[in-house]
């Protein structure tokens, strides 16, 4: 392992402070838990080297972090050999429930023959031998349990009472030396809720680029100029461009994942940002199976479904051990069929990826299922392979009249009237745009950035130039209190200028939406604002030039549909902060143009996000703190039927609070009043659903409280989170989990003594595990980036491709079924060239 990476890890204070926990401990011979948090287990082994340098000790590592691992680490105690005496190691193994027979066969076994008593404690790969004369211990030996010959010399070893133990081996020795470190043991997995210390590092995954360098060096140059030392670890350096070259460190070692840390201001990017983990060909697997195979180590467990892509859907059995020391994966099939697979073979292998949380159905070897399942999936990629491009290609081959270059007075009017001074993203953004409006061809650009980070200026810097050639604009929203606000923000910004500004949506009345749609069809109106019923076939454009998309995945794939048809010949602009996986892959596989804004306004701080268990009385300090301060709350629960409940319980805790309550099954013009008297601070807290997810812009709403949200998706609690924090006072993200089986209600009393009533369970589902670790991991300023790039990774595009395709998927599994799409793909680009 690097030297480098080494010595940055050793320089974090975390590991100071572990190297300081540890020393405290020494003289101490109970068993005492080091949780180490936020550490990624793949770098285990520089950590334990650092350690290792320090003391020359093994430890132990706790490497299933359960309630009965707790309890079972609680009873370890470290033994001297100068401890045992015969009568005492025989009465000992008995107390901790080790298993007496004629032979030590398995762990937990113990067995007596003379003056020898010999045992296997399950942290230890291999039995202990302990030799007595009488009553005194003569020497204290490892050996192997096949052959009995001696291993190697110890002075102690580590015995625990092994009938608390259920699940397997909890614990398992690490390191190197004979020595065992007194009491010490590490726990790198989540969810210790019993340690004695716990050591928190700040890692965070970086981003993913999928092969977009041009990204990559953007965010080089970014990271750089904040201070951050740059590591590139990779195999491919002659595919990065020149100016990277110089970042590249060469390393032997496969490492699974790099990291950004803030407190020791570096970033390591190795070939799963580089390239991705979903979208690696075909052709940079074969070239790198080891990788794959040290992915399957390090992400799959035993009993994870893979995906062999001759033979199927399978169980992991392990890496087994054959004739000749030849090393085959165990894939187990349908009726107990098994298929031993060469590791040179790990590259027809994925891990099963698919919407949803059911598993998936086993295939059967030998009866051809798969290979006809194969080939109906193949079929339909080809059929979305085809339809990606040819859209794509219309609006390649598509001509229109290019904008002038030349900036009018009226629009360096426009221009000097925005109130806050541009960001340097939001510049190259607008030049980027300009460019765009120059060519004769139509653009279709994203644009990702967090909420508040300027974006809505971007595209109306281009609505005017487009307005101002004669043409119309219109801008699709996905909610009508979005259509709101954008139509306010639109109005007041082109107020000085000659342009109609309309809206289209629910809250206008029948006969003030007709005018609009009359004004829509005779050219009257240039900029229109709308819901999807700007999609309806009512609404005829005279003379459509920019389309802009706000938060794409709120449309449904109707609208999606109805899309295509208005948008061959017209420019589009696609707003997100975090978007979709089908839309972030179309744009970093090039088929759209990208521009990403990552720098915040000026004052702006960054949200605190708390992830943890509901408790009610966090939720009420948590309001008590904002409402003192003069803001005001955001509580978001997602249960219509059950939203009243939660106002009584606020007011049941805290009479004096005026709550408002919001939902989307309210009449528009309730809804609507309720939102004006919330942001002219009539009420304290907004009892809402995520009726706020898109757009509101309410600077003195300062706390937000979700429910349940381990049943959101991570881009929608990242939506969530931006809903605060558009001030320069510290925001404040409460994102609250619960169980099933957690009752709502609570004894008041003891809530008032800020008792804990409801009971800590482990989170059940592993996504919605992954998006809630995503959601507290990524709180710095412009991560939507980031955060798009991780939810492309923990549910893939399966959910967003049509009903079709979410069956394909659910059928083959996401990672083959990409890896066909992208096969396709480049045969149909082929064919055209």
């Amino acid at each position: 392992m690097s030297l480098e990476l080494e010595k940055f890890i050793a320089s974090h204070s975390s590991t100071k402070k572990i190297i300081s926990v540890l020393k405290g401990w020494v003289k101490q011979k109970s068993a005492r838990i080091l949780f180490v948090k936020n550490f990624f287990p793949h770098y285990r082994n520089i950590l334990l080297k650092i350690l290792e340098k320090e003391f020359d000790s093994n430890f132990l590592n706790l490497n299933l972090s359960t309630r009965e691992s707790v309890k079972y680490a609680k009873t370890i105690k470290i033994y001297g050999k100068e401890e045992f005496t015969f009568s005492s190691l025989k009465n000992l193994l008995a107390e901790n429930n080790f298993s007496h027979q004629t032979k030590v066969y398995t762990k937990k076994d113990f067995s007596i023959k003379g003056d020898t008593i010999s045992f296997w404690p399950i942290e230890l790969d291999d039995p202990v031998r302990a030799s007595f004369f009488g009553e005194e211990l003569e020497k204290l030996e490892q050996f192997d349990a096949v052959y009995g010959t001696k291993i190697r010399s110890i002075s102690e070893v580590p015995i625990g009472n092994v009938k608390v133990e259920e699940v397997g081996s909890f614990v398992e020795l690490i390191g190197n030396s004979n020595q065992i470190f007194p009491n010490t043991i590490l726990s790198f997995s989540e969810g210790t809720e019993e340690a004695d210390e716990t050591v928190s590092y700040d890692f965070i995954y970086p981003q993913l680029f999928f092969k977009r360098f041009d990204l990559l060096e953007q965010e080089v140059k970014r990271l750089s100029g904040l201070g951050y030392k740059i590591i590139i670890y990779t195999k491919h350096e002659k595919d990065l461009p020149s100016s990277l070259h110089r970042f590249v460190e060469s390393t032997s070692d496969q490492i699974e994942s790099g990291f950004v840390s803030k407190e020791i201001k570096t970033v390591l990017i190795t070939d799963r940002e580089l390239f991705g983990t979903i979208f690696l060909s075909k052709k940079t697997k074969e070239t790198d199976s080891t990788k794959f195979l040290r992915q399957l180590e390090g992400e799959i467990q035993i009993g994870d479904f893979l995906v062999h892509e001759d033979y199927g859907i399978a169980v992991y059995g392990g890496i087994t051990q054959e004739e000749e020391g030849m090393a085959h994966i165990s894939l187990k099939y349908a009726e107990g069929d098994e298929l031993l697979m060469p590791l040179t073979q790990a590259n027809k292998l994925t891990k099963y990826i698919a919407p949803g949380e059911k598993p998936p159905a086993i295939t059967r070897l030998g009866k051809g299922m798969w290979n006809r399942l194969k080939l109906k999936v193949k079929k339909s990629v080809g059929n979305l392979a085809k339809e990606l491009l040819e859209s794509f290609a219309k609006r390649e081959l598509v001509r229109i009249k290019p904008l002038e270059e030349a900036n009018s007075e009226s629009y360096k009017k426009f221009v000097e009237e925005f109130e806050y001074e541009e960001t340097e993203d939001q510049i190259v953004a607008i030049k980027q745009i300009e460019e765009d409006l120059k060519k004769d061809k139509p653009m279709n650009r994203l644009i990702v950035g967090d909420v508040g980070f300027g974006k809505t200026e971007v595209f109306m810097r281009a609505a005017f130039k487009v307005v101002e050639s004669g043409k119309q604009v219109a801008i699709l929203a996905p909610t009508t209190v979005l259509v709101a606000q954008h139509h306010t923000v639109l109005s007041d910004r082109f107020k000085n200028f000659p342009f109609t500004v309309t809206a289209l949506s629910r809250f206008g009345t029948k006969d003030e939406n007709k005018e609009v749609i009359n004004k829509i069809s005779n050219g009257s109106a240039d900029i229109i604002v709308g819901t999807h019923k700007l999609l309806s076939g009512s609404v005829k454009f005279k003379n459509l030039g920019l389309l802009v998309i706000d938060e794409e995945q709120k449309f449904g794939v109707k609208q999606k549909e109805l899309l295509k048809k208005i948008n061959v010949d017209v420019h589009t602009i696609t707003l997100s902060a975090t978007p979709i996986p089908r839309t972030l892959s179309m744009a970093l596989s090039q088929i759209l143009d990208i521009s990403i804004i990552t720098t915040p306004p000026s004052g702006r701080k960054p949200i605190k996000t708390i992830v943890e268990h509901f408790k009610w009385p966090k939720v009420i300090e948590a309001i008590q703190f904002e409402t003192k301060r003069g803001g005001q709350v955001y509580f978001v629960h997602n249960e219509v039927q059950t939203i009243g409940s939660i106002k009584e319980k606020l007011h049941s805790f805290m009479p004096e609070l005026k709550i408002a309550v919001g939902h989307g099954q309210q009449p528009p013009e309730m809804l609507e009043q309720t939102m004006e008297d919330f942001y002219h601070k009539k009420y304290d807290v907004l009892l809402c659903t995520t009726i706020i997810e898109n757009g509101l812009d309410m600077p003195n709403v300062n706390t937000l409280i979700v429910n349940k949200a381990q049943n959101f998706g991570l881009s929608q609690l990242y939506q969530l989170r931006g809903r605060v924090g558009r001030s320069e006072e510290q925001a404040y993200a409460y994102i609250y989990y619960t169980h099933k089986g957690d009752s709502d209600k609570h004894d008041s009393d003891k809530i008032i003594e800020g008792e804990e009533t409801i009971e800590k369970q482990k989170i059940k589902s592993d996504k919605a595990d992954q998006r809630l670790r995503a959601i507290d991991e990524l709180q710095e300023l412009g991560s939507g980036f980031s955060l798009a790039s991780r939810d492309l990774e923990i549910r893939g595009a399966g959910n967003v491709l049509g009903r079709e395709q979410h069956g394909n998927i659910l059928n083959i599994g996401l990672g083959l079924y990409m890896q066909l799409l992208t096969e396709e793909i480049d045969r149909l680009k082929s064919l055209k060239n």
